[in-house]
């Protein structure tokens, strides 16, 4: 999680750089601060735009649902 817009964009893009260079796919799902707020006011997903994402953040929104 990141306040940051840019620290988001960058954290969750050079994944796929990352993974070319060192062979490691680490998948770690990247949200920004406005977006776990949204998780915890129950917004629906596609108001809190997660498919723009590069890496998938399903995994950590039904950890955070549970």
């Amino acid at each position: 999680m990141t306040p940051c817009p840019l620290c988001h964009l960058s954290l969750d893009a050079w994944q796929s750089k990352l993974k070319k260079s060192t062979g490691k796919d680490f998948a770690m799902p990247i949200l920004h601060l406005s977006q776990l707020i949204g998780v915890a006011a129950g917004l629906e997903e596609s108001e809190l735009r997660f498919k723009r994402h590069v890496v998938s953040v399903e995994p950590m929104v039904e950890k955070l649902e549970a």
